[in-house]
């Protein structure tokens, strides 16, 4: 088991009362895995206007797929 360590931003987040995040802030990399995780989702959660792109060829040749409405 990783060894963890208080910290300034774990301490804030128990002194909130947020115990989930203490936690992962007394873990060494745990803010940063947290934050990987959180970015994936927002990535994942991206939706571009359909309207206006009538040609989709250049976009997905960039790697963008698209999805039913």
């Amino acid at each position: 088991m990783a060894k963890t360590q208080m910290t300034p931003a774990a301490l804030q987040a128990a002194l909130g009362g947020d115990i989930e995040n203490a936690v992962i802030a007394m873990t060494p990399g745990g803010i940063e895995v947290q934050e990987a995780s959180e970015q994936r989702k927002a990535v994942a959660a991206q939706r571009l206007p359909k309207e206006g792109t009538k040609d989709r060829s250049p976009l997905e040749k960039m790697g963008f797929t698209f999805g039913d409405d």
